[in-house]
């Protein structure tokens, strides 16, 4: 396993924040892993400076397992706010958009078709 974190026991619908770890235990960079809305389906999301180094690190050590990767990191992007403030400046938003606790939801979708995910 090259996560720090058991995903295992991930229910649809959840993110949890981990790292990806080197054999050494070193780490290769952090990352949020979603659990998406069927029962085999992971979004990872890497730091966008990353994307090649770490795509190309999991799919070297991928080999042997019964998974099917896809850098789709084009199309998709990702806004973070962070900070003392942070939880004080999403007080606003609409709700149909918003977070609640440390699950994730899915907004209606926009124009594009695409929805929007927001977690805490």
């Amino acid at each position: 396993m090259f996560l720090a974190n058991d995903i295992r026991p991930m229910v649809p619908g959840q993110v949890l924040y981990g790292m990806m770890l080197y054999p050494d235990g070193g780490t290769v960079d952090d990352l949020l892993v979603y659990k998406e809305f069927t029962a085999d389906h992971y979004l990872l999301v890497v730091n966008a400076a990353n994307i090649e180094k770490d795509f190309l690190w999991i799919k070297d050590h991928a080999e042997g397992y019964d998974v099917k990767l896809v850098n789709d990191s084009d199309n998709w992007g990702q806004i973070a706010l962070q900070g003392p403030k942070a939880e004080e400046t999403l007080a606003d938003r609409p709700r149909n958009a918003g977070c609640h606790g440390n699950r994730v939801r899915k907004a209606p979708h926009r124009p594009s078709g695409k929805r929007p995910s927001t977690s805490r």
